[in-house]
């Protein structure tokens, strides 16, 4: 995540220490007021820029996944979010959505349970 304060370090010190130090393979960047994402490759000591595919979505070859903008609300706020995205398009859940649909399938199943198991017919 970029912003004014750090941008340029994020840009410049910092990439060229995960380049040449860590190695890091892969590096993307996004800026939440341009809503512009960025992703880099390890191209021998420099990175080389991701082009984004026809969803304007980034490959990581590293996780095997695409990273792209989803539009929704997170935390009460409605903006364009980095997200993650499997092979076939459909988005990986955050820790909070899959707790979510766990509850609601919970919450589903009691409900069966009680209309299965409710009031007994009289002999």
């Amino acid at each position: 995540m970029l912003s004014p304060s750090t941008e340029k370090i994020d840009r410049n010190d910092k990439m060229k220490l995960y380049a040449r130090v860590f190695r890091t393979r892969e590096y993307f960047l996004y800026d939440f007021e341009t809503t512009k994402l960025e992703g880099y490759r390890l191209a021998g000591d420099l990175y080389q820029p991701v082009r984004p595919d026809a969803k304007g979505w980034l490959r990581s070859e590293v996780l095997g996944v695409d990273l792209g903008l989803w539009e929704g609300r997170v935390d009460g706020e409605t903006a364009d979010w980095v997200r993650l995205f499997l092979p076939d398009g459909s988005m990986i859940p955050t820790p909070e959505e899959r707790a979510q649909a766990a509850e609601a399938e919970v919450a589903r199943l009691q409900a069966l349970l009680r209309e299965m198991s409710g009031p007994k017919a009289e002999s």
